[in-house]
């Protein structure tokens, strides 16, 4: 082996994958946590294969373990699409039609780069280069690489889309943790676009694997601080918007945080609801019956009074002071 201090972020970038995967399996399960790990193993070994690359000292050996790098990322988009579908409730979508169709040209393509040194479709040159005393492989990618770099583009694209819809409908404090991991999942796209289109700051690096591990450091910070993988939009819509029942949330100061549709239909059926909008915007009877706890609401209507049961939860921090109603 050879010496290539190069290595030493992506090390840690596995390292530090791998204690997420541990933290993210002890507080999570489910089909969504499955595919997370499934992302995770991908990534991890996608590290190592290149580590290994990297200071594997018999060239041939530096070439093998390239290709079947490669051979990895072709499954890394289609993973991360899969994910997004699973988290943000469109699970009917991943069956096997789906599946297989996204994967399709992924394992093509993968059985063509495994077989390229047979018969050189895939890559026109894959040489190793000598620059200050390391090596590096230097790649000239062929037709095909173009057309699967714009296939897995277009997936990320979609996986991009979907999350910038997520952001509008979960509860407001939780978009900043889907923001990070749009950020997240926008910087490994953004530098593999500067290598593969030769605007590569280092141009004997390759430097794809760096955006990955930056990817990961800033999913770890989603995960560690914002409980991202916690609150699911699925479970948020089936377990709050899509109820019958008419949920407020409020915060400690009864500024409203959140409604689900019922709430909206029964307190606010003729206009918007704003940032600005608390407790004093419902009618007087609905504020007081709140305020003092009441078992029972009655709301005059049109024609008759209805009456509904009422209940109120408190959510308290450790410290013992009121955060939510």
């Amino acid at each position: 082996m050879q010496p290539n201090f190069f290595i030493v972020p992506i090390i840690f970038g596995i390292g530090f994958l791998s204690f997420l995967m541990v933290l993210v399996n002890r507080r999570n399960r489910g089909r969504v946590v499955s595919i997370f790990m499934a992302f995770c193993g991908l990534v991890i070994l996608y590290g190592l294969l290149f580590s290994v690359s990297l200071i594997a000292s018999d060239e041939s050996l530096q070439i093998f373990f390239f290709h079947l790098m490669v051979f990895v990322t072709l499954f890394i988009p289609p993973t991360v699409l899969f994910f997004i579908v699973e988290y943000l409730g469109y699970d009917s979508w991943l069956n096997r039609r789906t599946i297989s169709f996204f994967l399709f040209i992924p394992i093509v393509a993968g059985v063509l780069e495994l077989t390229d040194p047979l018969h050189g479709l895939f890559w026109e040159t894959v040489k190793i280069i000598s620059h200050n005393g390391m090596t590096y492989i230097q790649e000239t990618p062929g037709v095909i690489p173009l057309i699967l770099t714009t296939y897995l583009y277009f997936i990320m694209g979609i996986s991009m889309a979907l999350l910038f819809w997520g952001i509008f409908h979960i509860p407001k404090q939780h978009r900043r943790e889907l923001i990070l991991v749009m950020v997240a999942l926008a910087i490994p796209v953004l530098v593999d676009f500067l290598r593969t289109f030769d605007y590569n700051p280092w141009p004997y690096l390759y430097i794809t694997p760096y955006g990955v591990m930056i990817s990961v450091i800033l999913l770890g910070v989603s995960i560690i601080n914002f409980g991202f993988l916690n609150a699911i939009p699925a479970a948020y819509s089936r377990l709050f918007l899509d109820v019958t029942d008419a949920i407020l949330v409020f915060d400690h100061k009864y500024n409203l945080l959140d409604l689900n549709t019922m709430a909206r239909t029964l307190f606010f059926p003729q206009h918007d609801i704003h940032t600005s909008t608390s407790i004093k915007d419902l009618p007087e009877i609905a504020q007081t019956a709140i305020l003092d706890n009441d078992l029972e609401l009655a709301l005059p209507g049109k024609e008759d009074t209805r009456y509904y049961d009422l209940r109120r939860s408190e959510i308290s921090g450790k410290d013992g002071y009121l955060r939510s109603v």
